[in-house]
């Protein structure tokens, strides 16, 4: 649904048109429509807000501006993607100065980017857009964009009307070319704005991080060294792809391959394989202690393109992430969705750069020493057997990290202690009842009593997940895992090497000992 809303502003008043004063403005109005995306609504609704203006236009005016308005909404509508149930307009209209200067904002929630930054220009020279003064575009994250369009008074269309000549050369420069060979590069600064647009051409809102949708701090993490991103771009069609390297750690350098998508019309040419192979080039010279990624397991096109690197697998996180917070596997053409259960569980590998990346020796009860020593080898790791006279000590520490969009609750057990693990069993337990469904217990393996960790979380609900790198660091921590009341559909979950095969079972039998439910 498209929310309308106009809110006159007294002539004279504040041109900053703030969100306090729009809706101080829009209550004193009682002005609220809403209707559907649909271009017979625009000619009324047109019509309802031009009445609301307080000062007298001329007529010639008015019917520039009512066609400045109509090419604006139609430039909406036809952006919009009508299969995404978030979709929403907010068209606010204001009145400022003492020459009825008119600011009109296009609040949409159905597209990102209608613009791209260079594009602003060739957008204010459009002669559908003669009216326009100035164009600003303000992005807000998953909630969408503003664009405000300035109205031009009379006497600045006087002055400063642009001819033909001028805005045909300028518009020229938008051309697109085109198709060619793709090519795989390093991200240009200028292209984080498209770089968010792709994201939502593919996920819309859904995509897990936040931050792709703001392409202000795509480029401050680009200009800080923090993401390096490599891209496929065709020529006529801009990006159709990417993968970028994530700094989590310095000292030792730990990084993320991640932000891997594909646009799916040029899904089976291979873009994405020579993205990766791009990235881990990259990688090589930056001299790395380990990479890691975690693995949507409802497809295991990744994972086959990662084993020829020698991912180790580690853990598996079962039912870890709400289908809500990402965009259908079915949709993006990579896999099928949860029939069982309506969350998503992830693989988590690492890709060492050095020989030893968490030392040569860890400490284990012997039951998980036996049972998950496989996951070490590769590591190049060896356990030893944890004393069976080894205390844990009564008190203990932790904090807890809430991840409301997934549901879930992630504990890290700074300081292993008997009432630290009863109080994190007894906080999830009051999370079940908040809506939560999915926990994690991160247990840094240089400290003591492990043993009596396994047997008081298996009490509470809690099974095996794998080994995890602690805080990013070179230690490694064991991680816990629960999750209820929804049911596990093991087998949707698609794993392609036969570490993570084995991994499985070891979990499936140990959450049919523990599970809640």
């Amino acid at each position: 649904m498209n929310i309308i809303e106009c809110s006159p502003i007294k002539p004279g008043g504040s041109a900053s048109g703030g969100k306090k004063d729009f809706n101080r403005a829009s209550r004193n109005s009682g002005l609220r429509l809403e209707l559907a995306p649909d271009i017979v609504f625009i000619r009324p609704v047109l019509n309802l807000m031009l009445s609301f203006l307080k000062e007298p236009i001329p007529g010639e005016k008015i019917e520039q501006l009512r066609k400045t308005l109509t090419n604006a909404l139609l430039l909406l509508f036809k952006c919009c993607d009508r299969s995404k149930t978030e979709e929403r307009l907010e068209v606010k209209l204001e009145l400022c100065g003492p020459e009825g200067g008119i600011r009109v904002k296009l609040v949409n929630h159905g597209i990102p980017l209608i613009l791209k930054e260079h594009e602003n220009k060739g957008l204010r020279y459009d002669p559908q857009f003669d009216l326009v003064k100035n164009i600003t575009l303000e992005n807000l994250g998953r909630k969408g964009q503003q664009l405000t369009l300035e109205i031009k008074t009379d006497r600045e269309l006087q002055e400063n009307h642009l001819n033909p000549e001028t805005r045909a050369a300028d518009a020229n420069t938008l051309e697109t070319g085109t198709e060619a060979e793709i090519t795989i590069r390093p991200i240009e600064l200028e292209e984080a704005a498209e770089l968010s647009q792709l994201f939502y051409n593919i996920y819309g809102y859904r995509y897990i991080n936040e931050f792709v949708y703001y392409p202000e701090k795509v480029r401050e993490m680009l200009l800080a060294g923090r993401l390096y991103s490599i891209v496929a771009s065709l020529p006529g069609k801009g990006l159709i792809g990417n993968l970028s390297l994530l700094r989590w750690n310095e000292t030792p350098l730990v990084l993320e391959p991640c932000l891997g998508l594909v646009d799916p019309a040029v899904n089976s040419r291979g873009v994405f394989g020579k993205i990766v192979e791009k990235v881990l080039e990259e990688a090589k010279k930056k001299n790395y202690q380990y990479l890691f990624f975690d693995f949507v397991t409802n497809h295991d096109y990744s994972q086959r393109l990662l084993s020829k690197y020698k991912a180790c697998d580690l853990a598996i996180y079962i039912g870890c992430q709400s289908s809500e917070a990402q965009a259908k596997l079915s949709t993006l053409g990579i896999g099928t969705d949860p029939d069982e259960m309506d969350r998503y569980s992830i693989l988590y590998s690492v890709i060492p750069g050095v020989k030893h990346p968490f030392g040569k020796k860890v400490t284990l009860p012997q039951k998980l020493g036996e049972m998950l020593s496989f996951l070490l080898e590769p590591l190049n790791m060896e356990w030893i057997p944890e004393s069976r006279f080894q205390q844990l000590p009564e008190g203990g520490e932790f904090k807890l990290e809430l991840k409301g969009a997934q549901k879930s609750v992630s504990y890290d057990l700074l300081k292993p202690g008997e009432e630290a693990a009863k109080a994190v069993a007894a906080d999830f337990a009051k999370r079940l009842k908040d809506g939560y469904m999915y926990a994690s217990v991160d247990v840094p393996l240089n400290e003591q009593g492990l043993g009596r960790l396994c047997e008081l979380f298996s009490r509470n609900g809690f099974f095996v997940s794998g080994f995890v790198p602690y805080k990013n660091s070179r230690e490694l921590a064991f991680r816990f895992q629960a999750i209820a009341p929804a049911k596990v559909a093991f087998g949707q979950i698609k794993l392609y090497n036969e570490n993570a095969k084995k991994l499985l079972e070891i979990i499936k039998a140990d959450y049919e000992r523990n599970c809640l439910i």
